[in-house]
């Protein structure tokens, strides 16, 4: 064969060939580069606002929390969602979720923080970046209200200190404390002097007066003062002090101390009766009795506080050679004082103290302020009026001071309480809330000893403030 027709040969088979092969699938076209609107990520997020603020508690910031939002180009974004939150702290916002505009910056448009002083919180985020957390300290509004912490209804010598310097708190009208306000403490009654009188409320709000010593006159009338607010008051009582003579001994419980009046060191007060003193100690709150006894002369028995301030006595009689005290006693330090109803009686006599053991004849105990009593009559039975028990507890006053009494009968009976002078005459009555609780409010006309007089059938608890 010769070659131009081997040539042509060889042309006619391949395009025969390629005739009958099957068509290939087109070839797709190039992708289009261009995203879809929204479908770029947002690449950062900046606070565009301050971060730490303060604020007052209850109102709104002055510049609301506010972000940036930028793609992985840099340009600000429009239209992303930006989810604000209240993390810490209470309080309202009033957009959580917040579109960017067209510089990429979403805000807040108000945010109240909450109402109590300290930190609030509001957080930025846009998943998956790092939150944004703006913080806002929260401080006290102005003064809106001012308390009694310490210090109320003391006693003290006349001329001396009450061992408690009284105090006030000071508060917004959240309750927060105000801080460094000026609390000028002032006599309004009685005499006597202060010291520190202007008085910078700490960090609690709490201003403390540096002392107030009593004057000459028996009622005592301090007042505490911010301008604006209703004033407080303090009042305090004086009293003599006892004849300064050292004390006999310390008397231990339960140990009976044999003594002689009138040879101790010649203590004899201006009425002409000899006077002994012991220091007791009471470990723990409850009921106590302190006896004594003498087959020389009758004897008087007195429990004053560590300052001299009278708690309680014996029921005086001149026919007696033995006396007797039972009085519900917080722990602390007492004077017990030993005399006799006589001028110039001397003697020798027994002595002596313990917690104090229920029985059938007890139905009066002596009482001081801040004591409570828990009583059950299944356990001690007393002289019954119209079927209800009776109970009296004795209590020194001085005038012009206010005793606040609480009764609660577990028992719900039909009780009634009073209080009455120290010859059983009543002066005022409780009122009734219901027939569980009863309070009664008593203000001193004069210096000394008044009853508590309770009717109730079972159970209940007695506080005295």
């Amino acid at each position: 064969m010769s070659r131009p027709v081997a040539a042509l040969l060889a042309i006619c088979l391949l395009t025969f060939a390629n005739a009958c092969a099957e068509p290939s699938a087109p070839v797709a076209p190039p992708a289009d580069s261009t995203p879809a609107p929204g479908s770029i990520a947002a690449a950062s997020i900046v606070a565009v606002s301050p971060v730490k603020l303060t604020a007052t508690v209850g109102t709104a910031v002055a510049t609301p929390p506010s972000v940036l939002v930028k793609d992985v180009n840099g340009a600000p974004m429009v239209g992303a969602v930006v989810n604000f939150s209240i993390t810490d702290g209470s309080g309202a916002i009033s957009n959580s979720a917040a579109i960017t505009n067209s510089s990429g910056v979403a805000s807040v448009s108000t945010w109240e923080i909450g109402t109590s002083a300290g930190l609030n919180v509001v957080t930025a985020d846009i998943p998956p970046l790092p939150s944004i957390r703006f913080e806002v300290t929260g401080v006290a509004g102005p003064a809106a209200a001012m308390i009694k912490l310490a210090g109320d209804n003391q006693a003290a010598a006349r001329g001396s200190s009450v061992p408690i310097p009284p105090q006030v708190k000071v508060t917004d009208g959240y309750n927060n404390p105000v801080t460094g306000i000026t609390v000028t403490f002032s006599i309004e009654s009685g005499g006597g002097s202060v010291v520190g009188e202007n008085a910078t409320a700490d960090s609690l709000g709490i201003a403390t007066l540096g002392s107030w010593t009593l004057g000459a006159k028996g009622g005592q009338i301090l007042v505490a003062n911010v301008a604006e607010l209703t004033p407080v008051e303090f009042r305090a009582t004086t009293f003599d002090l006892p004849e300064q003579c050292t004390p006999v001994d310390v008397l231990s419980e339960q140990t009976v101390v044999s003594s002689e009046l009138g040879l101790q060191g010649g203590c004899q007060g201006a009425d002409g009766r000899f006077v002994d003193y012991y220091v007791v100690r009471t470990a723990s709150a409850g009921s106590w009795n302190f006896k004594i006894s003498s087959a020389d002369f009758d004897t008087r028995l007195e429990l004053r506080s560590a300052i001299g301030m009278p708690i309680a006595s014996d029921r005086p009689s001149s026919l007696t050679t033995s006396s007797e005290i039972r009085a519900i006693l917080p722990a602390g330090t007492f004077l017990l004082t030993v005399t006799s109803t006589a001028a110039e009686a001397i003697g020798r006599y027994d002595i002596s103290y313990r917690g104090d053991i229920p029985d059938a004849a007890g139905c009066e105990f002596s009482i001081v302020r801040g004591g409570s009593s828990a009583k059950s009559f299944m356990e001690r039975k007393c002289p019954q009026i119209a079927g209800l028990n009776v109970d009296r507890y004795r209590i020194y006053l001085k005038a012009g001071s206010t005793v606040s009494i609480v009764l609660e009968d577990h028992s719900l009976s039909d009780n009634h309480m009073e209080i009455q002078d120290d010859a059983g005459k009543a002066l005022a009555q409780a009122v009734y809330r219901n027939y569980v609780v009863s309070t009664l409010d008593y203000t001193a006309s004069a210096d000394g000893y008044y009853v508590i007089s309770i009717e109730v059938a079972e159970r209940y608890d007695l506080f005295v403030q």
